[in-house]
Order: structure tokens, then sequence, then C-alpha cells
């Protein structure tokens, strides 16, 4: 289960308040999601401003951390949507830092990312490196495809090269 609880703050801390109506009682999996999109006004570039160098990146992982260990969660979805393709590198490097950090507590790392594109004959992933982000993450949920109307014959395509750059048993739809 995901609520969506928290936002990324410019200087890298984690705004919100975890959701009072879930009582995680061990009979479901429950992370709660820190997100950004170009829904939340403002987000995106308060994310690149995070990614703009190791240094901030790292402080971001390190406050991240440290509000899953303050909550006491077994683990954290990140949920940034709708990034720039020139951020690729920047959030495929964030998430196998945040990664390996929560890994070493025994905590999981669950990302929600958009579905790839289909154009032109090919699939285009925009900012994410789903390779990498496969590699790191403990489970890759790809959002809702956005475009209904092209569900049927754009998502199996793109299942099918996901599932060449992630391993299946972590990709949920």
């Amino acid at each position: 289960l995901h609520t969506f609880d928290f936002k990324p703050a410019s200087d890298g801390t984690v705004s919100g308040d975890l959701s009072t109506t879930v009582k995680p009682d061990g009979s479901f999996a429950f992370y709660p999601v820190i997100s950004a999109s170009l829904a939340d006004r403002g987000s995106i570039p308060i994310v690149a401003g995070i990614f703009s160098n190791a240094q901030s990146r790292s402080n971001h992982v390190q406050q991240i951390v440290k509000k899953v260990n303050d909550l006491q969660l077994k683990g954290i979805d990140i949920a940034y949507l709708d990034l720039p393709a020139d951020q690729r590198t920047s959030f495929a490097l964030f998430i196998g830092e945040l990664a390996q950090t929560l890994h070493t507590q025994g905590k999981v790392l669950t990302v929600t990312v958009p579905c790839p594109l289909q154009a032109q004959g090919r699939i285009d992933d925009g900012a994410y490196d789903w390779a990498a982000l496969g590699t790191a993450a403990d489970v890759l949920e790809i959002a809702p495809y956005r475009d209904q109307s092209d569900y049927r014959t754009v998502v199996p395509a793109v299942l099918q090269y996901l599932t060449g750059l992630v391993n299946p048993n972590k990709l949920v739809l």
C-alpha cells in the first residue's frame, strides 16, 4: 500500500506527514510515497536542484533515510514522475545510492516510474534508466499508461522491452 504523504523540499529534506488513516498490521506491505510531478507545481525544479550535484543528491538520500528511520518504516516508495530526460543519469545515481543505504539497514525501496512511450516504432524511456533502476530497487512500479486509447497496442510492446532490461519479478503494473 502506498500513501502519497511526502514531497522533496529544496534543501533536500522531506516534507509532509505520514497518513494516519492507515494502520499497518503486518498483513500488507506499506511503503509511503515521496512524490514529485508536473501536477505538483514547482516539485520538478526542486528535484532537478537536488540532483544538480553529488553532495545535494547524497544529502537528499540521507534525509530520506532519516525520515524512514524516524517513522520506523519498513521502506519507502519514490515517485519522481515527469522528470526531463537530462535527469536520467542523476536519477539512476540517486536511486542506486538510496537503495544501497536502505538495503544495508534491511529496508525496502520501491520506485514508481511512468510507463515508457512508444514512438516511431521504438520505446522511449526518457529520464528513466530501467536497467539501472531495476538493479537497485526492490520493485519497479509502472504508473498507469496515460493514453488509454493506445493501452492495448502499446503496453505489451513496452512490457516486452522492459522484461529484457529488468527482472520481470520486479515489475508491477
